[in-house]
């Protein structure tokens, strides 16, 4: 009787799988899934057929996937997934942990050497008969029977890439998550690129969180970010007077910047494109930053632009949307950087550009002689951590000199910090035009962007050396300076209208260069080259 049951069940099982339908796999894996599939399937017939293990115990020898050549040591070997599985004299084998590649440029490299080893569990009974679940026939050597075959691991999938790269002439609507430092930002744009317009945008800061430690606490950050970030998204939408469903896609920075606040903005991204289905696009912060012109004027490709924020200052010419070619930048620290330290040494809150900037206008900026680094050497690149040292050293001496600081010493001190500031932007700009003018561009401009754009003494200074060039000037509204997501969303604008998508492998990325031609000016380390 339990010959005949078997038999029946084995002839179910073909008929089952006889009417199964090919599974489609990409051809890098086919060729290493084809075993596991083909074994998968007659657990499938038996699974369907409600037959318990017990019943099944005893088809013919066999032998599992294994090198070995002993029936009393069977290694079971896959590509994906983990095993679920029961039996008598269990076994578990460790599985390796396979780690994820953090370079976006290296997704394409992203390739097993070997087969992963899966966390099985084996019934070490001897049986013969026919081969059983997972299983490969062999003549030689006996085998073991696994009474449930493995489960391959259900994974989202990959989003298909654009057939055509062709720019989309056609209107789009974007939401973009910004998170990179200490603003939760999500933002809505509608348009096409070169001429789009913001519908709504919401900014959440943190200085009150960072206030008593002079400056921004990455893990401070990072959770207000994964609090605010689902607020933000829905603000946004609400304000734009629109449903998620009416997104094109979803834009999030995915680098450079704290790898704490990134990884929030992106997991977020990833988790609302995987449950409406939207495609994701990763924008890089500075790229955002670069296009702004783009989407407050619509301005025409080749343009210059100075990009100078509380982490980066660099020359570059916009070429396209993802081609950027840097003619200098900063060797040390940036200026927001250094606006932030000058604040902190003559005792004035964070942020410190806004504050440094408010005490400059009360205050006399030939008292203190302040040095221009680099200054006499013919490139674009500039150095501000000398002047911090130099603040120090003139405060000291003014505190040596009267026991304290007035308002008035610090407002000079502030306004001697920024008129060396400008004196640097316009000398190493007026040399970066000059590069610039020599590819002979149709309409000439430079552009400014970044949080440091905001100081009204630099625009005003950069403008003016524009006029007598003629070069035309833009400058983004204040809002639009510092951190927020409008910019993001427009980068992914410009990379989704060109047919450039992400899936859900994309990784954040603490740093993230534009221009990954020029070398770096700071160097690298693990993490890549600085931006």
């Amino acid at each position: 009787t339990a010959v005949r049951r078997e038999a029946q069940i084995t002839e179910a099982g073909r008929d089952i799988l006889a009417q199964m339908a090919p599974v489609e796999v990409d051809k890098r894996l086919r060729g290493s899934m084809r075993g596991d599939q083909g074994d998968q399937g007659f657990g499938i017939a038996i699974g369907i057929l409600g037959v318990e293990p017990r019943v099944t115990r005893g088809a013919r020898r066999g032998s599992a996937h294994t090198p070995c050549r002993t029936a009393s040591n069977p290694v079971l070997r896959g590509e994906r997934g983990y095993g679920i599985c029961r039996g008598q004299d269990k076994i578990p084998i460790n599985k390796r942990s396979i780690g994820q590649r953090p370079d976006v440029d290296e997704r394409g490299k992203n390739r097993r050497n070997g087969p992963a080893e899966r966390s099985f569990q084996l019934c070490q009974k001897p049986f013969g008969g026919r081969c059983g679940p997972c299983q490969e026939k062999s003549g030689r050597h006996g085998g073991s029977f696994m009474q449930h075959c493995s489960t391959v691991k259900r994974v989202l999938p990959a989003m298909e890439p654009s057939a055509s790269r062709a720019t989309m002439r056609q209107t789009l609507t974007l939401l973009g998550i910004e998170s990179s430092c200490d603003d939760t930002a999500a933002a809505v744009v509608r348009g096409m690129a070169g001429d789009a317009e913001v519908v709504s945008s919401v900014v959440a800061g943190q200085t009150e969180l960072h206030a008593a430690y002079g400056g921004v606490v990455p893990e401070i950050a990072a959770r207000a970010h994964a609090e605010k970030l689902d607020i933000c998204v829905e603000q946004a939408l609400s304000k734009a007077n629109c449903n998620i469903s009416e997104i094109d896609a979803i834009a999030v920075t995915a680098g450079p910047g704290l790898i704490g606040g990134v990884l929030s903005g992106v997991m977020c991204a990833k988790g609302l494109a995987a449950a409406t289905g939207k495609p994701l696009v990763g924008v890089n912060h500075l790229a955002g930053h670069a296009l702004t012109p783009r989407l407050t004027d619509g301005c025409e490709f080749p343009y210059l632009m100075l990009l100078v924020s509380g982490g980066h200052c660099q020359f570059l010419i916009a070429r396209g949307p993802e081609d950027f070619s840097r003619l200098g930048g900063t060797i040390d620290d940036a200026p927001g950087e250094a606006f932030d330290k000058t604040a902190r040494l003559l005792g004035l809150p964070q942020p410190g550009g806004p504050h440094v900037e408010r005490s400059a206008e009360q205050g006399d900026a030939s008292r203190f002689p302040l040095p221009r680094p680099l200054l006499d050497r013919d490139d674009c690149n500039m150095s501000f951590s000398g002047l911090k040292t130099a603040i120090l050293r003139s405060r000291d001496a003014v505190v040596a000199e009267k026991s304290g600081l007035t308002e008035q010493d610090r407002a000079d001190l502030a306004a001697s910090f920024q008129a060396a500031i400008r004196d640097i932007f316009i000398a190493k700009t007026r040399r970066a035009l000059a590069l610039y003018l020599a590819e002979v561009p149709a309409a000439p401009v430079l552009a400014i962007a970044g949080g440091v754009a905001a100081n009204k003494g630099v625009r005003s200074a950069l403008e003016s050396l524009c006029v007598d060039m003629g070069v035309r000037f833009l400058a983004p509204p204040m809002a639009l300076c510092t951190d927020n997501a409008a910019m993001i969303a427009y980068a992914g604008l410009e990379r989704f209208a060109a047919g450039q998508l992400d899936d859900l492998r994309l990784s954040a990325r603490p740093r993230w260069p534009l221009d990954t031609t020029s070398p770096s000016l700071i160097g690298s380390g693990k993490k890549g080259a600085k931006a």
